[in-house]
């Protein structure tokens, strides 16, 4: 049994396990990895969040949250498997979003609704039958369609006849719409579009969501011109509505804002954080916010940058969540968990926990200067060098002593 740890510990499976760190993309994969003990309370706070953004009329401040930690400690991790989870339960539709690149503080919603669409059509918040956060919600939608008008529908995408496609969803959104609470015929136009995006049927509306011209197809969906900051919003506050209409909220993550300041200035940052509050605002219901920042970038960069109403949002209400560092016993779970699946990928069978602890005795974890999770990783990364170099499981003493081994936590 040694052997086939040790091999399964120093083979191809190990970097897929040990070397990811948390990021949307690798939502599905990241939420292998979670327990849920970890930053539990920053968990329920999300969860909270979700279930005020579905009552109508709650107070914005029970609708939006800012998550707090020093770099490494699990925001994005906590952030997008909470969601993740939730979105599989069918009670959450999630758009993480990071700015990457500098953005004219007169076009962040347009940015927003762009970005918001991209992470509803991304794969890594597919449900279990593959669908996506937008597929899922215009699934939701055509269950309200007459009786064989969704069957024909799909027979069109099937065979490729889009104009065909586009005249059934046409045809079927005003039994959608009578048979959705909360919808009026002023929904039409923007039901017509997210049935219709949701399998890209009609190219013309990705170029009317960037705001660019109104082809005469997305003039004959009802839709209007995209011109000023309150268009965005509004399509926003739509794609909410519409949500909400299917039973769950559209929550809305901001991850790593302190990104921002690096590629752009304060202004910026604050801006992006007054318009998303602005949004929740704004939406009666439907929509929610989080956001996830590195510890003391709100208190350094934005609190005093803010306007006044905003920083009450944040700090009243939901009260922002600091994520504290991980315990010793939950830390040594995150490990269990990896090995766990390491050995199941490996293809070893009939493992016990003594043999989890046997690939990674608790002084690997202890080496590490703190309960960091990127540390502790690092640390395990250069535990497995040093057995690979030697052909078995080394003790503390010679992962101490070996002047060729690498410096514990350098990257």
């Amino acid at each position: 049994m040694n052997r086939q740890l040790f091999d399964a510990f120093v083979g191809s499976h190990f970097d897929p396990v040990f070397v990811l760190t948390a990021a949307t993309s690798n939502a599905r994969d990241t939420v292998l990895f979670d327990v849920p003990e970890l930053h539990a309370m920053a968990r329920q706070a999300i969860r909270d969040v979700v279930t005020k953004s579905g009552v109508d009329g709650a107070d914005p401040t029970l609708r939006s949250l800012l998550i707090q930690a020093p770099a490494g400690y699990g925001k994005t991790h906590r952030l997008t498997t909470t969601l993740l989870q939730l979105a599989r339960e069918g009670r959450v539709y999630p758009a993480v979003m990071q700015l990457s690149a500098k953005v004219g503080v007169d076009e962040l919603s347009k940015w927003m609704l762009r970005k918001l669409f991209d992470e509803l059509a991304a794969s890594h918040f597919r449900d279990a039958d593959g669908r996506t956060p937008l597929q899922q919600m215009a699934s939701r939608l055509w269950a309200r369609a007459e009786p064989g008008h969704r069957d024909r529908y799909e027979q069109a995408l099937e065979d490729e006849d889009m104009e065909a496609a586009r005249k059934l969803v046409m045809e079927a959104v005003p039994a959608i719409r009578r048979a959705s609470d909360g919808l009026q015929r002023a929904n039409d136009p923007m039901l017509r579009m997210l049935l219709l995006k949701a399998e890209d049927v009609l190219p013309a509306i990705d170029v009317w969501i960037r705001g660019g011209t109104a082809s005469g197809e997305v003039v004959d969906l009802g839709l209007p011109m995209l011109e000023s900051e309150s268009d965005f919003q509004a399509v926003i506050i739509e794609i909410a509505r519409l949500a909400m209409s299917t039973g769950a909220p559209l929550i809305i993550g901001i991850d790593q804002i302190e990104a921002i300041a690096r590629i752009a200035d304060e202004q910026l940052l604050t801006a992006v954080i007054a318009t998303a509050l602005q949004l929740v605002e704004n939406s009666p219901v439907g929509l929610g916010v989080v956001i996830a920042a590195l510890l003391d970038t709100y208190e350094t960069q934005v609190r005093d940058q803010i306007d006044a109403s905003f920083r009450q949002r944040i700090e009243m209400g939901r009260v922002p969540v600091e994520l504290d560092y991980i315990d010793g016993d939950i830390l040594r779970k995150l490990v269990d968990r990896r090995v766990e699946l390491l050995l199941q990928r490996a293809g070893v069978g009939h493992w016990s926990l003594d043999d989890v602890r046997v690939m990674l005795p608790d002084w690997v974890l202890a080496e590490a200067e703190s309960s960091n999770l990127r540390e502790v990783l690092q640390v395990i990364r250069d535990y497995r060098n040093h057995c690979q170099g030697s052909g078995h499981f080394v003790s503390l003493e010679e992962f101490r002593a070996d002047p060729t081994a690498p410096v514990v936590g350098q990257v």
